[in-house]
């Protein structure tokens, strides 16, 4: 790409400035769109964004979040996660892990890396399932799987409202690079395992994050119920209570 600056005055002999752009795997796909383009980033350094997003009208908003999944999946659906997940993530200690790893998941390598079965931010509500003949590529399927689910506007205002912040904790905020992550190794926050055009993770841009971040907070959520405590037992009932309990072997369960 180059760039001519034509500067006032007939001495003046204009600046011109060279750059090369390129991209990383996936560089083709005719029939697939990615999440964040230059145009994007163009536009994050403009001008009046906070206005623009504040513009939009709730219908054209929530198009706007749709079409941003849709992109998102097909961006996923290009990717070979199971070899970049292998190389890509990074090792996990503290909270990151999870107190008791997923019970029969089999995301087992890298030892405790991201997306691995002792990832804290995994949802144990999705078992994957070995390698097979079958299925050789079973983190890039679910992967896709559950990105294609969310493209249905109804579907994610329901993962929104069951669980309020899913998303917050899951996607990335702009630029930010948390503590181990470089350009070669990163968290499963999404979008995981890839580069941003400064070496670091890939990020959305600042007004799509706000933009998105915005819409979320309008989604009705789920308020449950608390649950009023019981009577307390009195000291025979509770003797009694565990005396049965010992019968039936579960001991000392309360």
């Amino acid at each position: 790409m180059t760039v001519t600056l034509a500067l006032p005055g007939k001495r003046q002999s204009p600046r011109v400035a060279h750059a090369n752009i390129f991209v990383g795997p996936p560089d083709f796909g005719p029939d697939r769109r990615p999440f964040l383009s230059l145009a994007d980033e163009l536009q994050d350094r403009g001008s009046g964004t906070a206005e623009r997003n504040a513009a939009l009208s709730k219908p054209h908003r929530e198009l706007w979040v749709l079409d941003l999944f849709e992109r998102i999946y097909e961006t996923v659906s290009l990717l070979n996660l199971d070899q970049i997940q292998s190389t890509g993530a990074l090792r996990l200690t503290g909270r990151r892990l999870r107190a008791k790893p997923i019970a029969g998941d089999q995301v087992l390598k890298p030892h405790k890396h991201a997306m691995t079965k002792w990832d804290a931010l995994r949802n144990n509500a999705y078992k994957i399932p070995s390698s097979s003949g079958e299925e050789p590529l079973p983190l890039s399927e679910q992967a896709r799987s559950r990105h294609l689910s969310i493209q249905d506007i109804d579907a994610l205002k329901e993962l929104i409202a069951e669980h309020p912040d899913r998303l917050e904790k899951l996607i990335r905020q702009p630029f930010e690079v948390e503590r181990g992550e470089d350009g070669n190794v990163t968290t499963m926050r999404m979008p995981p395992f890839m580069r941003n055009s400064n070496a670091y993770p890939l990020t959305l841009s600042t007004w799509q994050y706000d933009l998105l971040m915005d819409w979320v907070k309008s989604v009705p959520t789920r308020r449950r119920p608390s649950r009023a405590a019981g009577p307390k037992l009195s000291p025979e009932a509770d003797k009694r209570r565990r005396r049965v309990l010992a019968r039936l072997g579960r001991g000392k369960q309360r």
